[in-house]
């Protein structure tokens, strides 16, 4: 899959970060003190490698190098932010049960060993394991194979624009799937790999002196980049650098790209499409007429042709994965899928089919799609129930143009609690990562409900706008 004796060496910038940079020579040696440290831990019963790293990707700038290491390996990697509540933590080390664990920012490598007493099975072809938010409070592991990413490599080099000595971007969390949006193709290709998640130092993004000049693949969601727009010198004429944009993980806005494609007019667009279940992502539209590319508001996700296809062939509908990108299954949850060439998803995505193209309405269940990270609101609402003084609860997302900027939760709770806010989102802290934990908790006597007896959500969004009682 990746060779790491096919990539350069020589004092060519491999991995720019913080005002630093790993050359490609110190890559190699990185890689080979790594390996020889791992291998002498490694055995046979170790089911995978937990990678712990920092929040902010900049802090942990060798995590390609131990990827690269974990497949060539031949053993499942599984990302992990060491901020996430303990017993999220525990949960997701508990479904592993036996393996290593390396802490990716001091170099740190323990073996561990749950023994459950049946452990749920992880595939031999299983290349890595994301977790990501789930519908019971406990979050579900999304076994990827080697050969989706090969399928993936694939696409993403016929669907974008080749550069003549790349840069790919990271911005994302190492435990959101996007940041392996710029890792692969960067392993794949030999080039080098630009970490600025600055997200915490609004407009702050500089080029470093050693890529520019270069040609960059931005790789981000549209909210960061929006972050990056509020410096007006983030334009063409001050970073001609940037080539391409591909916006994924959210909405792509038709104001944020008429603002860039005035900021950089010669830098083209690609809104890209995926579910983590799908190997990051499986589609990609370059916007170049937001007029007549548009429809109802939105821009295009992909076009209506394999692998995207509408349940029932319908014109509007649940859009449907067909791709050997699909995963093997969710583990100790559902399952597993056999490797064909071909693994179908239905991805709980409603669009609609418009000319060539596919837009993207709604969902048919909770989740949402919050600063880049996939988030059930169910699982909110599940927590907040098992707390033994609410008796219902109910999450909504507030939007505004499309995206999601708010989550708000509602309770019924007994009429004797000393209802707290605060105390409830210390409660839902220990199980949420921080950006799952609701904007505001209120309290309600009641659940508004429709004539036909369903919950009013339009009501509930209508009260989120109102001051709190």
């Amino acid at each position: 899959m990746f060779d790491i004796n096919a990539l350069p060496k020589g004092d060519q910038p491999a991995i720019i970060y913080a005002d630093q940079q790993l050359s490609w020579s110190e890559f190699h040696a990185t890689y080979n003190s790594i390996r020889n440290t791992v291998e002498k831990q490694l055995k046979d019963k170790h089911r995978a490698i937990i990678l712990l790293h920092d929040q902010q990707a900049e802090q942990t700038p060798h995590m390609a190098i131990y990827i690269l290491l974990a497949l060539s390996l031949n053993i499942p990697f599984v990302p992990l932010d060491r901020n996430l509540p303990q017993e999220r933590r525990r949960y997701i080390v508990s479904m592993i049960a036996c393996g290593l664990h390396v802490d990716c920012i001091d170099g740190t490598i323990k073996a561990f060993d749950r023994k459950p007493a049946t452990p749920p099975p992880i595939p031999s072809e299983t290349a890595y394991i994301i977790f990501t938010s789930g519908t019971t409070g406990k979050p579900k592991g999304v076994m990827i194979d080697r050969h989706s990413i090969t399928e993936f490599c694939h696409w993403f080099n016929q669907d974008f624009p080749p550069l003549e000595a790349p840069v790919f971007s990271l911005s994302a969390s190492y435990s959101f799937d996007l940041s392996l949006m710029s890792i692969f193709p960067f392993l794949a290709q030999g080039h080098s790999l630009w970490i600025n998640s600055q997200s915490d130092r609004l407009a702050s993004i500089e080029l470093p002196m050693s890529i520019r000049g270069r040609n960059i693949h931005w790789v981000s969601t549209p909210s960061y980049i929006i972050l990056q727009l509020l410096n007006r010198d983030f334009n063409g004429e001050t970073m001609d650098e940037l080539k391409v944009f591909n916006f994924c993980g959210e909405p792509l806005e038709q104001n944020l790209v008429a603002t860039l494609q005035q900021r950089f007019p010669r830098a083209r667009i690609f809104n890209s499409y995926g579910p983590t279940e799908a190997t990051i992502a499986v589609s990609t539209v370059e916007i170049t007429n937001i007029e007549s590319q548009s429809h109802r508001e939105r821009l295009p996700i992909g076009e209506h042709k394999p692998p995207l296809s509408i349940a029932g062939d319908a014109s509007e509908g649940e859009l449907i994965i067909n791709s050997a990108q699909v995963m093997s299954g969710y583990i100790g949850n559902e399952p597993t899928q056999e490797a064909p060439v071909q693994r179908r998803y239905a991805s709980g995505d409603v669009v609609t089919c418009a000319g060539d193209y596919l837009y993207l309405l709604d969902r048919i269940d909770a989740q949402i799609k919050y600063r880049g990270y996939r988030i059930d609101l169910a699982e909110i609402n599940g927590l907040l129930c098992h707390h033994p003084h609410v008796q219902f609860a109910k999450t909504v997302a507030i939007t505004r143009q499309g995206s999601v900027v708010r989550i708000v939760s509602f309770c019924v709770s007994d009429p004797a609690y000393n209802f707290s806010e605060n105390r409830l989102k210390t409660r839902l802290s220990k199980y949420l990562p921080h950006y799952a934990v609701p904007s505001e908790i209120r309290r309600v006597d009641t659940l508004p409900m429709t004539q036909r007896h369903k919950l009013d959500t339009s009501a509930l969004l209508q009260l989120s706008q109102e001051p709190a009682q």
